[in-house]
């Protein structure tokens, strides 16, 4: 009976430090998502030996960040 006691005793007070850790652990870090870029190769149209790179926020609308950024030897 008194091992019973003595077991519960300790773990509700490590039950609360845990909890109460998990709520006022996180409430500083309410930053958002790091944002995600989008990358793609592709060969361009104008040769099929130079490698193009494009870049996009949304992964539909992509830029030109390097044109014949590659070329195979």
């Amino acid at each position: 009976m008194i091992r019973t006691l003595r077991k519960h005793a300790l773990a509700i007070p490590m039950t609360l430090v845990a909890a109460v850790g998990l709520l006022f652990g996180a409430a500083g870090t309410g930053s958002a998502a790091p944002a995600v870029t989008y990358t793609m190769v592709a060969f361009s149209n104008d040769s099929d030996r130079n490698m193009d790179v494009y870049q996009s926020s949304n992964g539909t609308d992509f830029t030109t960040v390097a044109t014949a950024a590659y070329t195979p030897p």
